[in-house]
């Protein structure tokens, strides 16, 4: 009997110790807390189609569910070579400098305990549905001197024009089939490039520029001044549209048929006072805004206020041509004239540094000018369609748009900026800007469907 109880004893011993055995192994009592990893979200995959070259990642819904984030890291791991990550350890970042092809960025997460996960966008990188040409200059000064020579951009990517000095504007181009073509001056003279090839359009003697190029069929046109002469150019044979009285400049050229339509100014020997961008004032000539057809020419102000005609557009019967007057206290308001008879398209009445009208361009119904308004000690880039503004820039730096082109739904603007003493081209299709390579101005646009 009392070998079974001992037996029973010792069972439930045994029993007993196996329960508080397992109880130790089941504790965590003392034990290290497991990490758990975090969450990497890079955003969503995007799709960019040429000239626009850059994108904006964000991976701030990154996550750690029971820390923090401590570490960022973007990096790319495969695509074309081409590409420039600004600011690779931040939640944000900008990727520019992209080109054509397919791009895998990475975004590493770390949390505050050294634990690791990744996650992948993608960016796809489209050539152009359209060609998109701008002229302009190309600072080569570095800062030393003020050296410009005449510059092309397509899609973005700068060429430099064959130039002789280190003075040089490109101020227009116009695409014909295959052909480039683009006019300024270098070197003092009126210049033509035709796919980069240089012919000069004057000796030299006189101060010349080309400012405008329109090609209708097989002819050449090109608008400008040699010396105090009003000229154009057919297929590089001279015209003169002055007869060197009085200073001339022919701005703008139009061909519609075997109509050839002009525009500039001429001054007509009065003196006036001019406030420039920067206040200052000069005492200059009066100068008259003037329309030539065919060579004949009509006045489109009566010379009682400085004037300029800028740019000229013909759709059908409608002649339209953009420019400014100054008004009696010497601001410019931007001009409108279509088929001669003026329009204003802003007051600049709450302005201190007047607008300014560069280029017009006429798509169906819609009239699309462009040009500049000072306001509140700066000078912003601005965009009428059918008389009503927009602001293309806001201060506080410079800015100017030059040139309007119009292609199915897009509108595309060009111009430039001053930032910290520096010109910047800029692009706007539909009010987003761009800027282009280089240090530099944009004075013409052309954009060609492929």
């Amino acid at each position: 009997m009392k070998t079974k109880i001992l037996l029973r004893a010792i069972v439930v011993l045994i029993v007993i110790l196996v329960n508080v055995s397992c109880k130790k192994e089941n504790s965590c009592e003392g034990c290290k807390e497991i990490n758990q990893p975090p969450i990497a979200i890079a955003g969503p995959d995007q799709v960019i189609t040429l000239p626009t070259d850059s994108v904006s990642l964000d991976g701030s819904a990154s996550n750690d569910p029971d820390g923090r984030i401590s570490v960022w890291l973007w990096k790319k791991i495969s695509g074309p070579a081409s590409f420039d990550i600004t600011n690779s350890s931040s939640q944000k970042t900008v990727v520019k400098n992209l080109e054509k092809g397919v791009y895998q960025i990475e975004l590493k997460v770390t949390d505050d305990k050294n634990s690791s996960i990744t996650d992948t966008v993608q960016i796809i990188v489209n050539d152009p549905e359209v060609d998109i040409y701008v002229s302009g200059s190309l600072d080569i000064s570095n800062g030393v001197s003020y050296d410009y020579i005449p510059a092309l951009w397509k899609n973005g990517i700068v060429q430099n024009l064959p130039a002789e000095g280190h003075q040089g504007f490109a101020r227009s181009v116009y695409v014909s089939g295959s052909d480039v073509y683009v006019v300024g001056w270098d070197a003092a003279k009126a210049k033509l490039w035709k796919n980069g090839v240089a012919l000069n359009l004057t000796n030299g003697l006189f101060v010349s520029s080309a400012n405008s190029v329109y090609v209708s069929g097989s002819d050449v046109y090109v608008a400008g001044y040699d010396g105090k002469i009003a000229m154009l150019w057919k297929n590089g044979v001279a015209q003169n549209l002055t007869d060197g009285s009085f200073t001339a400049s022919a701005n703008s050229v139009y061909v519609l048929g075997t109509d050839v339509y002009v525009v500039g100014t001429q001054d007509e020997g009065a003196a006036y006072q001019e406030i420039d961008d920067n206040g200052t004032v000069h005492n200059l000539r009066k100068s008259v805004a003037w329309l030539w057809k065919n060579g004949v020419s009509q006045n489109l102000t009566d010379g009682s206020h400085h004037a300029s005609a800028n740019s000229v557009y013909v759709s059908g019967s409608d002649v339209y041509v953009a420019g400014y007057e100054l008004n009696s206290i010497g601001l410019g308001k931007v001009r409108l004239w279509k088929n001669g008879v003026a329009q204003i398209l802003e007051s600049p009445s709450d302005t201190l540094l007047g607008t300014w009208a560069s280029s017009v361009y006429v798509a169906g119904s819609d009239v699309y000018v462009v040009g500049s308004e000072g306001k509140n000690n700066t000078r912003n880039a601005k965009l009428w369609k059918n008389g009503v503004g927009q602001d293309l820039s806001s201060g506080p730096n410079w800015q100017w748009a030059t040139s309007v082109f119009v292609s199915g739904n897009d509108v595309y603007v060009v111009g430039y900026g001053i930032g910290d003493g520096i010109n910047s081209v800029k692009l706007w299709k539909n009010g987003v800007v761009q800027n282009l390579a280089g240090i530099s101005e944009a004075f013409s646009v052309f954009v060609v469907e492929k």
